[in-house]
């Protein structure tokens, strides 16, 4: 019998620790106001991999009172995600510490 966490984490051996593939992933960033604060918009796109490659990629939002941190999932070529924040943050960054193993290119829009 195969534990859920076995299963859950198949793809992420399946990726790192049997494949060799790295991810090419491009994108803009911007941030907007929105109704009740700020929305940032994420445009990706995902090149060098196979079809259903997961990039789990780390993002640093810095406030004037803190930081908070995330992560976008891109399984697919092209990736469109909208955040809603409660305030503007200072600065936005992706892959901070270099977190997941890719080429990175993110250009404020």
């Amino acid at each position: 019998m195969t534990s859920i966490s076995a299963r859950i984490c198949s793809w992420f051996f399946d990726q790192w620790g049997y494949g060799t593939d790295i991810s090419k992933l491009t994108g803009e960033n911007g941030i907007n106001d929105g109704a009740d604060g700020a929305v940032l918009t994420v445009d990706v796109k995902q090149e060098k991999v196979p079809d259903g490659f997961r990039s789990v990629l780390p993002i640093l939002l810095r406030f004037q009172g803190g930081v908070a941190v995330g992560t976008l999932v891109v399984s697919k070529p092209t990736a469109h995600t909208e955040i809603k924040l409660k305030e503007k943050p200072e600065s936005v960054e992706f892959n901070p510490l270099y977190g997941l193993l890719c080429e990175l290119d993110v250009t404020k829009h």
